[in-house]
């Protein structure tokens, strides 16, 4: 059902910086009761952040609150790009931060909320990418049926996220491997090597959210994945 052959012309690729959206559009438009479901259970479980939503934590909240709020001043007060950190230090790197997000997607989406709520939004959106993404992964490689679902949450609402979600909006990245994972094996079926910039897409979307660890990891399971798939 995936092929392109039988004398069809393929289509000419689309751009790299459209896929990624293009191809979520479509998925969603195929998931009317999975994506209205994620939503729920993300917005669920971030649900306690919003019991005071201005409200921050303790620990690395406090780190990751003040960069966000350095480049949303920067670019929003100053209007010019978050190049430098003039706030602590004497002044210190900004977008040069390997753990910046101030060129993240989120990060912009959710630029004219205030910090705090923004950060805990952020937290929401990048839970429901991780059930939603978990699910397309499973459902594609291993069929349809409730475990889908319940491997979407165990992922996305795991204790490790959960807890690494003390604030480390960099962290939040590892929501975006599923997405990694989804775009580079269906990529690897034949005829449909444009899914291949899915997979990247999702890992460049990893680097521009600073996740450092998120995309060394994302790097090292599909190098192993395909290598072990070649012995096989």
């Amino acid at each position: 059902r995936h092929s392109l052959g039988g004398g069809v012309a393929s289509p000419p690729a689309p751009r790299a910086s459209l896929v990624l959206p293009r191809a979520m559009t479509r998925l969603a438009r195929r998931r009317a009761l999975a994506v209205p479901l994620f939503a729920a259970i993300a917005v669920a479980f971030t649900s306690p952040l919003f019991a005071r939503p201005m409200h921050l934590g303790h620990g690395d909240w406090l780190w990751f609150h003040f960069t966000w709020d350095s480049a949303r001043r920067t670019l929003l007060e100053f209007r010019g790009l978050p190049w430098w950190n003039p706030y602590y230090c004497g002044g210190n790197l900004g977008i040069a931060n390997p753990q910046s997000l101030a060129l993240s997607p989120l990060y912009l989406l959710l630029l004219p909320l205030q910090t705090a709520p923004a950060m805990k939004a952020y937290l929401g959106l990048s839970t429901f990418l991780g059930l939603w993404g978990t699910y397309e992964l499973c459902r594609r490689n291993f069929g349809r049926g409730p475990f889908t679902v319940i491997a979407a949450v165990t992922f996305a609402c795991s204790g490790t996220l959960g807890w690494h979600m003390n604030g480390q909006t960099a962290m939040c990245a590892f929501h975006l491997l599923p997405w990694v994972l989804y775009g580079f094996f269906r990529g690897a079926e034949p005829g449909q090597g444009r899914w291949s910039l899915l997979g990247g897409g999702a890992m460049a979307t990893m680097v521009l959210s600073g996740g450092v660890y998120p995309t060394l990891v994302s790097g090292v399971t599909v190098t192993v994945t395909f290598l072990l798939a070649a012995l096989v």
